[in-house]
């Protein structure tokens, strides 16, 4: 029996009148944390509270992840995971004061201690962009979103595969669709968003700022993306690709680097069968090809229409 697989992204949900691009997830954070102050250039501080327990304050912590970010971004937040691998900090080190001896001459040590000090603070707060993340996910409403006829003609919600890259829940309850691998994550559940960018300090190699490598990594490695992790749990959907899948529809996808694994796994998955990759026609179709061809695919790449995509 052929099957269609479906790749979807956060187009698809886009073009269901959802809010799911990342400069909704920007929005979300000026509207629902109104005392936010984006300027803010100063770290957090945690109280305690009678548990024993570190407490943020929430308004805080949005204004001064809304600075960081935006130091690296633009007002769209469009690369917003690729720029969760290069956060800069160089300017709340370059605020810490230079210490001196007696004598003095530069105490490396005391400063050493500071950049740890200041980094193991940075490790408290800048991570909570993905409890804030997963947040905005839960208040996503798709109670609003209207089926598309045409997707609708080209789906057979029995035996067609769907490999989403969105959190929501679009394809089954809007659609009854079952068979989903949702390889990020799905809401009420642990999501998978981040970077992929390489370690932060390699080789044993120090860093700028003395003393705050460890910190600054910690941070570096619970914002990364765990792709090989992602494919190894879903490792039963990609091997049941096979043979049987003639036609892949991409529908919101990017296809842009940081998910080329996952390309490369479906290209490789599908070798055997004489497959048809198709893009919406508003697509770069040429350069879609191209991402492909460099990932190994030797076949057929096409354009199809869906209303409302344009």
């Amino acid at each position: 029996m052929c099957r269609k697989l479906f790749v979807i992204g956060t187009g698809f949900d886009k073009s269901h009148g959802l809010d799911t691009l990342y400069q909704d997830f920007y929005e979300y954070l000026k509207s629902e944390y109104s005392e936010a102050d984006e300027y803010n250039i100063v770290v957090p501080d945690a109280t305690i509270d009678h548990h024993g327990n570190e407490i943020f304050d929430k308004n805080e912590v949005v204004g001064y992840l809304l600075n960081l970010i935006n130091r690296s971004e633009d007002q769209y937040w469009s690369s917003f995971e690729s720029t969760l691998g290069k956060l800069d900090f160089s300017n709340e080190f370059e605020e810490l004061p230079e210490c001196y001896d007696r004598d003095g001459d530069r105490n490396l040590f005391h400063e050493a201690y500071n950049n740890e000090d200041l980094a193991v603070k940075l490790s408290k707060c800048v991570p909570k962009i993905k409890e804030l993340f997963s947040e905005w996910i839960q208040s996503i409403d798709i109670s609003k979103a209207v089926p598309k006829k045409e997707f609708i003609e080209m789906v057979d919600e029995e035996s067609d595969k769907f490999l989403s890259f969105n959190y929501t829940l679009t394809l089954e309850e809007v659609y009854n669709i079952k068979n989903v691998c949702h390889i990020h994550g799905v809401i009420g559940e642990e999501l998978l968003v981040g970077h992929t960018s390489a370690p932060l300090f390699e080789n044993g190699q120090d860093g700028k700022y003395i003393g705050s490598e460890h910190g600054l990594e910690m941070i570096h490695n619970i914002l990364r993306k765990d792709i090989e992790g992602a494919l190894k749990k879903n490792i039963d959907f990609f091997e049941d690709l096979g043979e049987n899948i003639h036609d892949i529809y991409v529908y919101g996808f990017s296809c842009g680097k940081e998910d080329e694994e996952y390309l490369r796994q479906i290209i490789e998955k599908t070798a055997k069968s004489d497959v048809t990759w198709y893009f919406l026609e508003r697509e770069n179709l040429s350069k879609k090809e191209n991402i492909l061809k460099n990932l190994g695919y030797k076949g057929r790449v096409k354009s199809y229409h869906i209303k409302g995509t344009d």
